[in-house]
């Protein structure tokens, strides 16, 4: 017997999948938490779960999407110049 799922999981209700991320590259927002190297970052209102380019950034830090690798989004610290 196959398997179903009876629920759809609809962009309307907030999910999305990872090929729909790549609408964020260039984005910019602020960690809410201490990446070391992972960490959540809060991007136009929303909480992601997002890695650094390998430097650890504080809570806080002004941040740029890079890169966009499956469902993962790298992020790097950016000065407030910038």
């Amino acid at each position: 017997t196959p398997i179903v799922l009876e629920e759809e999981q609809k962009r309307t209700d907030g999910y999305l999948s990872s090929s729909d991320l790549d609408y964020l590259l260039g984005k910019r927002g602020t960690a809410e938490t201490d990446l070391r190297p992972s960490g959540i970052a809060k991007i136009d209102d929303i909480r992601f779960d997002v890695i650094s380019d390998g430097n650890y950034i504080t809570k806080g830090c002004l941040l740029e999407i890079i890169r966009v690798e499956g469902s993962k989004l790298v992020v790097r610290e950016i000065n407030k110049t910038s």
